[in-house]
């Protein structure tokens, strides 16, 4: 990215993994709809299946009326369950394939984004500047899915440190310290949160003493855990020239932002998963956190 953007002269940015296909209407769909609403920062398709792509496959309008999005949560990770409504509602868009509008964003995301949650950086980047992001059904992309994670395991604990480093660097660098969670409340947003952070922070360690993926010594797994925190406190100069550039562009209150993330604090749904989830969106009902579980129950 740090070598291509300098030549990206065209109105219009995609962002495509090269592990998917496009299919012959995806990008024409996407600028349509991009050119159309300038409340729009950023749009994404609908990732297909790759064994779609053989017959150019397109998901059928009475799917679409059925889809819901996933979001992440209020902790940073990776929410991808359907509890957004409305099919074209996000957070932010998959970086699998995304397009936006060069002159709404300065630069997509910082080079010490590698791997993963760089999406989550420009779509979080979009929100603040009061730009939505939106899903386009009706343009379709075919995903293989971490094909290259998948040629080359020894690659995993390289990408389980920059996934962590870089979802915790977002709530460090997005969540305000000093704006109001919402109309009423002197609580910083940080402040609020951390007790979740706690409870997400021993729950990650947990899960990094256990071996979450099986094929992985443990060693590798604990050694990336505690290099992703490592790598933050030594970058913490780095991390507030950062957070400051981004709070200057802000012209929407956390609040809102957060109505769109989940106050649950992990996909698992065994018993453990269950009762992390419940403390978490009862705490959040509690202090007021508005999630959009908590807007939906209302």
């Amino acid at each position: 990215m740090l070598a291509a953007w300098p030549h990206a002269n065209g109105e219009l940015i995609c962002l495509l993994n090269n592990d998917a296909l496009v299919h012959p209407r995806c990008l024409t769909t996407l600028a349509e709809k991009l050119k159309d609403h300038t409340d729009i920062g950023a749009v994404w398709p609908y990732d297909a299946p790759l064994c779609w792509h053989t017959e150019l496959k397109v998901p059928q309008s009475s799917e679409v009326a059925l889809m819901r999005n996933g979001t992440h949560s209020v902790t940073g990770a990776n929410m991808w369950l359907p509890l957004l409504r409305d099919y074209r509602q996000c957070f932010t868009g998959s970086g699998v394939c995304m397009v936006f509008a060069k002159r709404t964003v300065e630069y997509p995301f910082p080079e010490e984004y590698f791997a993963y949650f760089e999406d989550v950086f420009l779509g979080w980047t979009l929100q603040l500047k009061g730009l939505r992001v939106e899903r386009v059904p009706e343009a379709v992309i075919y995903h293989a899915g971490s094909a290259t994670a998948s040629k080359h395991p020894g690659l995993r604990p390289l990408l389980a440190f920059h996934a962590e480093k870089n979802r915790l660097a977002n709530l460090l660098v997005f969540y305000s310290w000093f704006k109001l969670v919402q109309a009423g409340s002197r609580w910083f947003t940080l402040v609020r949160l951390m007790p979740l952070l706690v409870v997400a922070e021993l729950a990650n360690l947990v899960g990094s003493l256990v071996a979450l993926l099986s094929s992985e010594p443990t060693s590798a797994r604990i050694k990336a855990h505690i290099a992703s925190r490592m790598w933050l406190i030594g970058h913490i100069g780095w991390l507030l020239r950062l957070r400051k550039q981004l709070q200057q562009v802000r012209k929407v209150q956390d609040h809102r932002i957060i109505s769109l993330l989940s106050a649950r604090l992990t996909m698992q749904d065994g018993r453990l998963g269950k009762l992390l989830n419940s403390f978490s969106l009862t705490y959040c009902r509690l202090v007021g956190i508005r999630t959009v579980e908590l807007i939906s129950q209302t």
